[in-house]
């Protein structure tokens, strides 16, 4: 078993096309720039993983945020048991989020945890995911 004892989000901004473009005035409130958010995860024997979600695109804060909610829920739990971890964030969002918003940190919390075992155990990720 290996503990998750921190949990980072990591929100990386850059300038994006023209701010009088039409896309831009039209569905990034931000202005015109995109940012990629991720989730890193830290275990107990100091493996780091990252993961991200889509979200940040579009909402940055939104996604910081559900990460700020989620991140008690999981943290000082085994973060080998990946898919226990997915369902007890899933339990703590799925009222509110079936389809929506806290679906792409869940996915970055199991992508950042899938890296961190993965690097933890000596395997690459798409080996642990059972490509080969």
């Amino acid at each position: 078993m290996s503990r998750i004892v921190n949990i980072r989000c990591v929100l990386l901004s850059s300038p994006y096309a023209d701010a009088d473009d039409p896309e831009i005035k039209e569905c990034f409130p931000n202005g015109p720039k995109r940012t990629i958010g991720m989730v890193e995860v830290t275990l107990e024997d100091g493996t780091t993983g990252l993961g991200e979600g889509y979200l940040a695109v579009f909402a940055p804060l939104v996604f910081k945020s559900i990460v700020d909610l989620c991140t008690p829920q999981v943290m000082f739990k085994n973060g080998f048991d990946i898919a226990r971890r997915v369902q007890d964030l899933r339990s703590l969002c799925d009222y509110w989020s079936l389809q929506g918003a806290a679906r792409h940190v869940i996915a970055a919390f199991e992508i950042a945890l899938q890296d961190a075992k993965g690097k933890s155990l000596g395997q690459p990720v798409y080996d642990l995911l059972g490509g080969g």
